[in-house]
C-alpha cells in the first residue's frame, strides 16, 4: 500500500469514523485515518491518510474554511439544528450592512467558549457525555483565529456565511455568538467544510467516485504523495552516510545554510525527493521526530 493522502467529501449524516471504515472496506487498506473530525450533521472535505502518511497529520497545514447557514431567532441546546430549541426571539429588521459589521467584528485573534456538546474533556469525561446526563459545566475559553468571514446571502431567518479559521474553531459557537451580537439568538443550521489541511472541496472525491475508481483499479492514482502535501516545510536533501544516520533515527549536524530562524520542522529527503524523515532544530542539530523510511525496513 503506498503512502498518501486522499481528500473525500463526507456527506451529512455519517460520522467521520464511519467514513474511514467505509473507505477501508472499499480499498482493503489496513491503515487509514482522518486528520480531523467533521460533525455528523456537517458535510465537506475529510482528509484521509493511508499507511505511513497517517503519522504526518500533526505537520499538515492546519487552517480550515467553511460555508455555513446560521438560522436566526432560535437558540438550541447543541448550538446547531440537532439540538432542542431552548429559546426563541423575534428577528429584527436587519440590513445586510449591519450583519456585515457584526461579522467583521469577529475577525482576528479571539477567545471562544466551546459548545457543551463537543468532544473536549472535562475531568476525564467528554463534554457530550456530561451533556447527555443533563450536566452543564463551565468551559474555559480557547484561543482561536478567524482569518476572514464574509456574508454570502441573507434571507430571513437565514444568514449564509463563509469563514476561514484556525484549528480548534467551533462554527457552532461562532453561530451562537453571532446571534448574541445581533440580539436575536441563532444556531448553526447547515455546515460545509470547503478547505481542510490545504485540500479544497474541488480536489475531494465523493464516496461514489471513490467506489468507481476502486472498481476500475485506479483509486491509488488519486493518492497525493506526502512530498506534495508537506511543501510548506523547509526541505533538505541528504545522501550517503548522512542519509544512513537519518534512516537510523540519529541526529545530524544542522546544515550551515539552514538558518536558526527558519522553520522549526525540516523535511529530510533523498536525492529522488522522497521524504525520509521529519526533524526538529535543537541545539545546533537536526533531531529526528518522524522517520518514515527506516534503514531496517529497506534492508529487508
Amino acid at each position: 500500500m503506498p503512502d498518501g493522502f486522499l481528500p473525500v467529501i463526507k456527506p451529512a449524516g455519517p460520522s467521520s469514523a464511519t467514513i474511514v471504515n467505509c473507505v477501508k472496506r472499499l480499498t482493503r487498506a489496513q491503515r487509514v485515518g482522518h486528520s480531523g473530525t467533521l460533525d455528523p450533521a456537517a458535510e465537506g472535505v475529510l482528509v484521509l491518510a493511508f499507511h505511513r502518511a497517517t503519522r504526518l497529520f500533526p505537520y499538515l497545514l492546519s487552517d480550515k474554511a467553511y460555508r455555513a447557514t446560521v438560522r436566526l431567532g432560535e437558540i438550541t441546546s447543541t448550538y446547531d439544528a440537532r439540538g432542542e430549541v431552548e429559546k426563541t426571539f423575534p428577528i429584527p429588521n436587519l440590513h445586510p450592512a449591519a450583519i456585515v459589521s457584526v461579522l467583521e467584528a469577529f475577525q482576528g485573534d479571539q477567545q471562544q467558549i466551546p459548545p457543551m456538546v463537543s468532544a473536549l474533556h472535562h475531568k476525564g469525561k467528554r463534554l457530550y457525555e456530561l451533556a447527555r446526563r443533563g450536566e452543564v459545566v463551565v468551559r474555559e475559553p480557547r484561543s482561536i483565529v478567524i482569518h476572514w468571514i464574509h456574508l454570502l446571502d441573507y434571507h430571513a431567518p437565514d444568514i449564509s456565511i463563509e469563514v476561514g479559521c484556525s484549528r480548534g474553531t467551533y462554527i457552532r459557537s461562532l453561530a451562537f455568538d453571532i446571534g448574541q451580537r445581533l440580539g436575536c439568538g441563532a444556531h448553526l443550521h447547515a455546515l460545509t467544510r470547503i478547505l481542510c489541511n490545504g485540500f479544497s472541496i474541488e480536489q475531494a472525491m465523493s464516496l461514489e467516485q471513490l467506489e468507481a475508481a476502486v472498481q476500475q483499479t485506479t483509486w491509488r492514482d488519486r493518492l497525493i504523495a506526502p512530498e506534495k502535501v508537506l511543501g510548506h516545510l523547509t526541505p533538505w536533501t541528504v545522501a550517503g552516510q548522512v542519509q544512513q544516520a537519518v534512516q537510523h533515527g540519529s541526529a545530524i549536524a544542522l546544515p550551515d545554510n539552514l538558518e536558526p530562524g527558519d522553520q522549526e520542522i525540516v523535511r529530510l529527503q533523498d536525492v529522488s525527493g522522497r521524504i525520509l524523515a521529519l526533524a526538529q532544530k535543537k541545539m545546533g542539530q537536526l533531531k529526528m521526530i518522524k522517520v518514515l523510511h527506516p534503514a531496517n525496513e529497506e534492508n529487508k
